[in-house]
């Protein structure tokens, strides 16, 4: 499973962001990010400033958050990160 995170650069604006996510979905890389991934989910972590998202990518396929990093990279800050799931007693032992 990989995390990819992202933090929206400084003097970046939301018609900037939007563009880039039209953008995104008229090219085709939401299907090409499916198809990579097992499950691809998007979250926004509230009340962040500046803007920070991140996605959990279920997939072996480490050219999905590649595939992620370098269309938004023009924007936002981007760190991909491998992760497991791991129970809160898992880190006791």
């Amino acid at each position: 499973m990989l995390c990819v995170c992202a933090t929206l650069r400084p003097g970046v604006n939301a018609a900037q962001v939007k563009r880039k996510r039209e953008a995104w979905v008229i090219s085709g890389k939401e299907g090409q990010l499916r198809r990579l991934c097992v499950n691809a989910t998007r979250y926004v972590i509230k009340d962040a400033h500046p803007l920070e998202v991140f996605w959990l990518l279920d997939t072996l396929e480490r050219r999905a958050a590649h595939l992620v990093k370098d269309h938004f990279s023009s924007l936002w800050d981007i760190e991909i990160c491998d992760v497991e799931p791991q129970a809160i007693s898992a880190s006791i032992r």
